[in-house]
């Protein structure tokens, strides 16, 4: 949830400053906007779509928020990847490599999940 946080007061702002008279920060001005979310009474809606039409619908009170909850709404649920990177660390860890370091399992998992993005001809500076 941090994490979702961070991104979200880093995003461009699509308001809008405050006036100069009021001095917010941004950061300040994110954390006003979440707490008026925060007390604001909502309706419980049976609809499946309700969260996607609530946020459109405040996109005039709310725009930065409203932009933000629909970029994370619009994000598929998919295991796929997951269970890629489980396999893929399945196939660093074997009975020959049983004592690696959580570590250095974490960066083989990656560079083996990323192997595409590295080019061919990489060369590393070696260790002194």
């Amino acid at each position: 949830m941090a994490e979702m946080w961070k991104s979200f007061v880093s995003t461009p702002q699509l308001t809008a400053p405050p006036p100069d008279t009021e001095r917010v920060s941004r950061r300040q001005h994110f954390t006003n906007i979440v707490e008026q979310y925060v007390c604001t009474q909502l309706h419980v809606l049976t609809d499946g779509s309700a969260p996607f039409n609530f946020w459109v619908s405040k996109l005039s009170t709310w725009p930065e928020l409203a932009c933000y909850a629909l970029e994370v709404l619009a994000c598929p649920a998919a295991s796929v990847l997951s269970e890629r990177v489980f396999s893929t660390a399945g196939g660093v860890i074997t009975d020959k490599r049983s004592r690696l370091s959580a570590a250095n399992v974490d960066k083989l998992t990656f560079i083996k999940m990323n192997q595409a993005w590295i080019p061919q001809d990489l060369t590393l500076p070696c260790a002194e």
